[in-house]
């Protein structure tokens, strides 16, 4: 049994939905409205320091589920963004509690 349908357009996601878990992760009910394009842009609030990941993490969660595989040199660029993100995380955190 999978735990996630997909419907396409397509190359294009065009809905998402959890089958399980919503008792446990009420976000998913909410993210279950949503477009996958409206997902992506909504996980940025989770944190404000660190929207890059967050974002990246859901697109790469729906990626493999709908098997795209990804070139390596895109997976190179967006490990520096995410690097990058995390350096700015980490200098905003020193300065606070400094």
């Amino acid at each position: 049994m999978r735990d996630l349908e997909i419907s396409y357009d397509g190359d294009i996601i065009k809905n998402i939905k959890f089958k399980r878990g919503k008792s446990i992760r009420p976000m998913w009910s909410t993210l279950e409205s949503l477009s996958a394009e409206e997902m992506i842009f909504w996980v940025d609030r989770f944190d404000s320091l660190c929207p890059i990941s967050c974002e990246w993490a859901v697109a790469q969660a729906l990626e493999n589920s709908a098997g795209i595989i990804l070139s390596e040199r895109l997976q190179f660029v967006r490990s520096i963004f995410t690097e990058m993100n995390r350096l700015v995380y980490l200098t905003t955190y020193l300065s606070e509690t400094i």
